[in-house]
């Protein structure tokens, strides 16, 4: 399989793609911006964008690079889906995150307004607890002046402890290649 993109959905390890390459999971808020962020980071529409938040109900891989692979996790903390439908969800990303041994790394998407929260605070934990490398990327941070961007930068970096957060702009662009770069050199084989 040598073609970029969109390689499958999945709910449970018997559906992931069997490759050999490494892999980096997307997850956060129903709108923070994951779809948003991998067609920046793509420079293409491989995600589809909704204006309803919690579109996103399977586990979709996307293959980056010869060298690497994207997951696409479902988004959480989206209240009009039902209680199972949100637990389901929370199973098929614990299951993902602690059984995938190609798993390399996992980026956090937040919108840059919201304040750090109980559920961040939880993927923090679990990735600790799995011992998975997690980096913060800080979405819509176009809608933010200079000084309100870099106090909410550094009260994020306070309140999680992860000193990786990278602010992004999916609409403008800003910030993606930092990420790109970062996500090459930290996790994927042999770099880009």
């Amino acid at each position: 399989m040598n073609q970029l993109g969109f390689i499958t959905s999945a709910v449970a390890p018997e559906g992931y793609p069997n490759l050999p390459l490494p892999e980096v999971a997307l997850v956060g808020r129903s709108n923070a911006g994951k779809s948003s962020f991998i067609n920046s980071l793509t420079m293409s529409k491989w995600a589809y964008v909704s204006q309803r938040p919690g579109k996103t109900a399977l586990i979709n891989f996307f293959k980056l690079s010869p060298k690497l692979i994207i997951v696409d996790l479902p988004g959480y903390g989206y209240a009009q889906r039902s209680f199972v439908e949100r637990e389901e969800w929370k199973n098929m990303i614990e299951t993902y995150l602690s059984q995938r041994e190609t798993l390399k790394g996992l980026l956090l998407i937040m919108d840059i307004s919201r304040a750090w929260s109980d559920e961040e605070e939880m993927i923090l934990r679990f990735a600790r607890q799995q011992d998975i490398d997690l980096a913060i990327i800080a979405t819509k941070t176009d809608k933010l002046g200079a000084n309100e961007l870099r106090q909410k930068l550094k009260n994020l970096i306070d309140q999680s402890g992860i000193t990786e957060v990278f602010p992004v702009s999916n609409r403008l662009g800003h910030g993606v290649k930092a990420v790109e770069k970062f996500i090459y050199a930290t996790w994927a084989v042999g770099g880009k």
